[in-house]
């Protein structure tokens, strides 16, 4: 349900709260601020490390494995690298993890955001699309914006 009422509760019905938009709606769309209203001389990525993958069962332990998962860790790819990375021609760089309200932070996304931290870079764990915008703009990677 999305802030509509719904047919089958009781009939003091106040409605009912929409849930938390989806981590990757908040992605598109913290993306799309950031390509419209980034300032020059700013680098940025997102990194794709929590997609659905094609799960398949191991015929002989019966356990399920990913082969594009299995084919991006031995590409390199980690667990717990934040979600975005920014980084500004004067050598500086900042990791913003994003989370929807309610969502859970792994042991390795906190530990790569303490050893960035610790290591002299920007780091922040927003839980909303409002969230980051500021941290963005605190940063100095956007351009001022009002959010509505």
């Amino acid at each position: 349900m999305t802030g509509q009422l719904n047919l089958f509760k009781g009939k003091r019905q106040r409605g009912t709260q929409p849930p938390p938009p989806l981590e990757f709606a908040t992605h598109c769309a913290l993306a799309d601020t950031i390509r419209r209203w980034i300032l020059p001389n700013w680098y940025w990525f997102h990194y794709p490390s929590g997609e659905l993958r094609d799960h398949q069962i191991n015929p002989k332990t019966g356990h399920r494995f990913s082969i594009t998962g299995q084919r991006l860790q031995r590409m390199g790819a980690k667990s717990g690298v934040s979600d975005f990375g920014f980084f500004h021609a004067s050598g500086w760089v900042g990791w913003l993890e994003l989370k929807r309200k309610g969502g859970v932070v792994t042991d390795e996304q906190s530990d790569f955001l303490g050893f960035m931290g610790a290591s002299g870079h920007g780091v922040a764990l927003c839980w909303s699309y409002e969230q980051a915008v500021e941290t963005l703009i605190d940063w100095k990677v956007l351009r001022k914006i009002e959010v509505q």
